[in-house]
């Protein structure tokens, strides 16, 4: 594809991965304020988090049914 040449891979590869970066913000912009709530807390928690751990984490707060549904939603 790149003919061994490293120099031309290595640039196409920023690109790709700006392109990626532009494909993510678009797609987390779209997501409720409880979906972008969890997935920030999923990504901080340095362990598993149990349910009550999310619930705990999240402000505002939010009910099992709510956290559950959106859980769902990012899956």
């Amino acid at each position: 594809m790149f003919d061994g040449n490293i120099s031309d891979f290595v640039q196409q590869e920023t690109f790709i991965l700006s392109g990626i970066s532009t494909l993510l913000k678009q797609q987390i912009e779209r997501l409720s304020l409880s979906c972008k709530t969890i997935i920030y807390w999923l990504a901080i928690l340095v362990n598993p988090a149990s349910l009550e751990d999310l619930k705990y984490h999240c402000y505002p707060k939010i009910s099992n049914h709510d956290l559950i549904e959106t859980l769902e939603t990012i899956v």
